[in-house]
């Protein structure tokens, strides 16, 4: 997740062409050899930087299609880049393609990352 391992925009979206890279070569691999049953995991990791028709031919090409992302507000600061609008937008035109969408909290980890990143002495009350 960039959001919680960059420390400036621009690493922010160095590591976002990173991940959408690695996805990219692993689509291509499946485009070559089709299945009738995908499975992609974090399939948000590939946008905002790769190309949505690619997906959609992935969306063809399978007869089930399982894929999971990341839907929420919980990871929303992108360090003023914008990735996380666009991403949520590519992630809203693939929801149009579902026949199931399920909503899962994130993973404890996370919550618990971001309580050690935070910065307590700066916030406005006690505890």
């Amino acid at each position: 997740m960039p959001g919680l391992k960059a420390k400036c925009p621009d690493e922010f979206i160095s590591i976002s062409k990173r991940n959408s890279s690695i996805i990219d070569e692993a689509l291509n691999e499946y485009l070559s050899n089709p299945t009738e049953i995908v499975f992609i995991n974090e399939i948000s990791l590939f946008f905002p930087f790769g190309d949505f028709e690619k997906v959609e031919k992935i969306l063809k090409k399978a007869r089930t299609v399982i894929l999971t992302g990341y839907y929420g507000h919980l990871l929303a600061n992108d360090l003023g880049t914008g990735i996380f609008n666009k991403k949520k937008a590519f992630m809203e035109l693939l929801m149009g393609y579902a026949d199931l969408i399920i909503y899962l909290p994130p993973p404890i980890s996370v919550f618990k990352e971001i309580i050690e990143e935070t910065n307590t002495e700066n916030l406005n009350y006690k505890v």
